[in-house]
């Protein structure tokens, strides 16, 4: 016949801590909703009247009170993570609800109700047992008297609801070995999609110095498609800061070797050493990308078309 013992299985345990997770996750969804639709509420309306030009103050400052809404509800969480465990387990009941829910409590090695004060060590001691990939919990389920890391820093131990002070508090068998083979588990499940990203990339080097090496032709079309490349996104990158302008400010403008001139159409851009080409982004408000136009040799836009492949042709 099996010894009873009155510690709380691993299990109930681990049920227990899932219970008040989602307990305490409950208030910061509430808050973080409401937080995130004050916010959003004036802010994406703000954004949407400035239909490309600056972005309005109404809106970044409705960005800055998201995130220090945000950052308030970090030490809010804080605050109720630590009041939550630290107020219920030196209560009468010495449990959170996820442990009452399964019938276990906290009690300290003399089988007492533990203070404010270990019970708030306890309560942040938990994050030394996650800190080290959850193994500090893990112990619970393998040490003398079924205590987890915060548990041994603390001195306290998880029973049985009915345990009265007094009881005898044996040691049970220990499980060391399942303890390290759980740990080693959960070890290389976090190291796992570290070691595959390192083989892929193994795999992909190995891969790249296998393959032909460059010759003067290959290292010609790399460089061709840098240049081509380069150009496009120097005017890419013009023609987002120009669509921002105000009407009255806009006029001609020359830079990276492209002149861009405003039209009721758009605004085109011309290079300076190819007449072949240009490019052109129209009026749309929510268009940001140009499209390569045909002026006298089509080859520019093909080529360009076939190294850079979010370029379209102008219609």
């Amino acid at each position: 016949m099996s010894k009873i013992y009155p510690y709380a299985g691993f299990w109930k345990r681990v049920v227990a801590f899932i219970i008040d997770a989602i307990v305490l996750c409950i208030p910061v969804f509430i808050i973080s909703g409401i937080v995130m639709y004050k916010s959003m509420s004036t802010m994406l309306p703000a954004a949407m009247a400035a239909q490309g030009q600056q972005i309005p103050p109404e809106a970044i400052s409705s960005m800055l009170n998201m995130y220090i809404g945000m950052f308030g509800l970090q030490i809010l969480s804080l605050i109720l993570y630590w009041l939550y465990n630290a107020l219920m387990e030196s209560s009468s009941k010495q449990a959170t609800l996820g442990k009452m829910a399964m019938g276990i409590k906290v009690v300290d090695e003399s089988g007492q109700r533990i203070s404010f004060w270990r019970a708030t060590g306890r309560a942040f001691g938990k994050w030394l047992s996650s800190l080290i990939l959850y193994i500090g919990f893990l112990m619970a389920g393998a040490t003398r008297r079924k205590q987890a890391l915060h548990d041994i820093i603390c001195s306290t131990l998880v029973v049985d609801e009915h345990f009265q002070p007094g009881e005898a508090t044996p040691e049970v068998p220990t499980h060391f070995v399942l303890l390290t083979l759980s740990s080693l588990a959960v070890v290389a499940a976090f190291l796992l999609p570290f070691v595959f990203l390192g083989a892929l990339m193994i795999a992909d080097i190995t891969h790249d110095t296998n393959t032909t090496p460059w010759d003067d032709k290959s290292m010609e079309q790399v460089e061709e498609t840098f240049a081509i490349t380069g150009k496009y996104w120097s005017a890419y990158t013009k023609f987002f800061d120009l669509k921002r302008l105000p009407a009255e400010e806009r006029k001609t403008v020359t830079e990276d070797g492209y002149t861009y001139t405003f039209m009721e159409d758009g605004i085109h851009a011309t290079r300076e050493d190819d007449s072949s080409y240009e490019l052109f982004l129209n009026n749309d408000p929510y268009n940001y990308t140009p499209c390569c136009k045909v002026l006298s040799e089509p080859s520019t836009c093909t080529k360009m078309k076939e190294n850079i492949d979010s370029l379209k042709m102008c219609e």
